[in-house]
């Protein structure tokens, strides 16, 4: 799956980050921004920010987004998971417990990390 599809996804899953996807990309390279910049500089702080304010709606739909995500039968987009995604909410989470917030596939992916 390419990158161009892939932040088609995050648009479509969140459109209220619609606005500040295109500024952010407007310099850069437009849908084809790497997926490890566009998730990292705005769908984790989205999700994060979520969870803090416990609002369950974004968060199943952040949620939502990594599981279709990680089902998908695609080495690319399981790495992009795994390291782009998941150890980043793991690691950098500003204290913010996330795993609970993870469906099954994330929670996996989590758990499968040291």
């Amino acid at each position: 799956m390419d990158t161009e599809i892939l932040n088609q996804m995050l648009l479509d899953t969140i459109p209220e980050i619609k606005s500040e996807f295109l500024d952010f990309v407007s310099w850069q390279d437009s849908m084809k921004t790497s997926e490890y910049t566009t998730y990292g500089f705005l769908f984790l702080p989205f999700f994060v920010r979520a969870v803090e304010q416990k609002n369950k709606d974004a968060i199943g739909r952040c949620s939502g987004l990594v599981e279709r995500l990680a089902s998908l039968d695609d080495p690319k987009v399981s790495d992009f998971v795994w390291t782009g995604i998941v150890e980043v909410l793991k690691d950098n989470n500003e204290g913010v417990d996330v795993r609970p917030s993870l469906g099954p596939l994330g929670t996996k992916t989590w758990d499968g990390l040291q």
